[in-house]
């Protein structure tokens, strides 16, 4: 049976109203910890509140990081959202934000070994944990599609990124190690069946391995800010129209005019 005391405090924190039937069975005990979680909307990461215990207090914090120049933890959290839904539309490979994603995992431990302190019956523990989760969902799925991009791209991908500083590079170094495998690997299996074929056949140039992105695709965007100095190609005058966009203004352009904007995240792709 929940504590009949607990799941007032918690629907009154959160604003949360349940109709009288489903009240009535909570205090009976017919339903259990599980079918009530079920029951309520889902919190968001920034409202969640139980007693005035939010998801972030499980955190450490040390007060000599609350200055200014520290970035919050919903900061980081927002940060990598963005990053994980810009990643997953934008054509091309994005520059990584792995400094976020190890700071976020680094706050995810923290916040498991808090949670480990907390009473057993304590019914945030099974709303925390939820949460964790959806952390992680994000996270697993934003590294998964880098991976999957720099698979497809990866001869073009690592060519641009040795051209770079490594203060700009877009893949992280354990991505560039990857890449570099991955490219090993895939050259061995072509030159394993390329001495199978007769001689004047057996070689594949460089400029015959390389997939690019497809950067003149459209997509959905809103802008973060005035976005001045858009440039559209206007293919059948063949010249370039330029557009400003507007803060909080939605379009669909080719990413190739918004591909900076992206990337400095005065755009974001939706």
């Amino acid at each position: 049976m929940l504590p009949y005391l607990k799941v007032k405090r918690y629907l009154r924190s959160n604003k949360i109203t349940l109709c009288k039937k489903t009240l009535i069975s909570i205090i009976q005990g017919s339903i259990n910890s599980s079918e009530f979680l079920l029951l309520i909307p889902t919190p968001s990461l920034n409202t969640m509140n139980l007693a005035g215990n939010s998801l972030f207090d499980l955190m450490e914090s040390d007060p000599a990081e609350n200055d200014d120049e520290n970035i919050s933890v919903q900061k980081v959290l927002e940060t990598i959202k963005t990053a994980w839904r810009n990643e997953k539309l934008s054509p091309e490979l994005l520059p990584n934000k792995m400094e976020y994603v190890d700071c976020m995992l680094e706050q995810i431990k923290q916040m498991e070994e808090n949670i480990e302190k907390l009473r057993k019956d304590d019914i945030r523990i099974e709303i925390h944990r939820m949460e964790i989760e959806r952390i992680r969902y994000v996270i697993t799925s934003y590294l998964r599609i880098r991976v999957e991009k720099i698979e497809k791209f990866a001869f073009d991908i690592v060519q641009q990124d040795t051209e770079r500083s490594t203060e700009n590079a877009y893949l992280s170094p354990d991505e560039m190690k990857y890449a570099r495998a991955y490219l090993s690997s895939v050259d061995n299996h072509c030159n394993k069946y390329l001495n199978l074929l007769p001689p004047n056949l057996r070689t594949l140039e460089d400029k015959n391995k390389v997939i690019r992105p497809d950067l003149n695709s459209y997509v959905f965007l809103r802008a973060g800010k005035d976005v001045p100095n858009v440039y559209i190609k206007d293919m059948s005058e063949n010249k370039e129209d330029e557009f400003v966009l507007d803060e909080g203004s939605q379009h669909i352009l080719p990413y190739e005019s918004i591909a900076e904007s992206v990337k400095n995240g005065d755009v974001e792709l939706l």
